[in-house]
């Protein structure tokens, strides 16, 4: 099971820098973008840093870089002008998902071969092994 593992993370890494170069930006930048755009509204930078793992410094630099390239866009929190939120833009996040869409298919035919039962099972383990801490 460890050696499955080992293997889909290091598939599913090669295939994100794959995904990223075809966007023209960096992996990390990319992780960064899915965390956003997995959150519901607005996001802070802090808890950007948060979910990713990285530091301050380099979310600041990871969210300048995805805002120059017209991934995101930082607006100030209504009622707090000292906070930022940060939200992904729908044409990117549309573009993104476009480069995913072979997995997401073939993803449907494994589904597809199975029974609810064992999707659900699935489902279950890999939420669990991918939750946050």
């Amino acid at each position: 099971m460890a050696e499955l593992l080992a293997s889909l993370v290091g598939q599913a890494i090669l295939f994100n820098e794959q995904v990223a170069r075809a966007l023209g930006i960096g992996a990390v930048d990319l992780q960064a973008f899915g965390v956003i755009s997995r959150y519901d509204g607005p996001i802070s930078p802090t808890e950007v840093a948060a979910r990713t793992g990285l530091p301050a410094s380099t979310t600041t630099r990871v969210l300048d870089r995805l805002e120059q390239a017209g991934y995101v866009v930082r607006s100030a929190v209504p009622g707090d002008r000292r906070k930022v939120g940060v939200e992904v833009v729908q044409e990117k996040a549309a573009e993104v998902a476009r480069h995913y869409l072979g997995k997401v298919q073939q993803i449907k035919k494994l589904n597809a071969k199975r029974t609810d039962a064992e999707v659900a099972a699935v489902t279950s383990y890999l939420s669990e092994l991918t939750a946050r801490p």
